[in-house]
């Protein structure tokens, strides 16, 4: 059983849309330096986007009040996510052994 959008209040899904706008401009201005972060740090495209991917869902549910640099926060945010995929053993840095 699943509900459409039509099940949902439109000024409830308008509510929605301003929350996610309001945080969509300062992270689209710092997206190409979180993935240079992020890209440098584990040294996977694929990787690197998921971090930002990541660092975006967290972005939406941050109380964006608290936050006095929304530019540091982010960096921060995806420079801990890349030490955690490092840490995991997810990274694919390593060394290449040549046969």
């Amino acid at each position: 059983m699943s509900i459409g959008l039509d099940a949902v209040a439109p000024d409830a899904i308008a509510s929605v849309d301003a929350i996610a706008d309001e945080g969509l401009s300062p992270f689209l201005t710092v997206r190409p330096r979180l993935f240079g972060v992020a890209y440098r740090m584990v040294g996977s495209v694929a990787e690197a986007e998921d971090i930002v991917q990541e660092v975006w869902v967290r972005w939406q549910t941050t109380d964006r009040s608290r936050v006095r640099n929304a530019a540091a926060f982010l960096v921060t945010a995806t420079r801990r996510l890349a030490i955690n995929v490092l840490q995991s053993g997810r990274g694919s840095r390593g060394t290449y052994v040549i046969p």
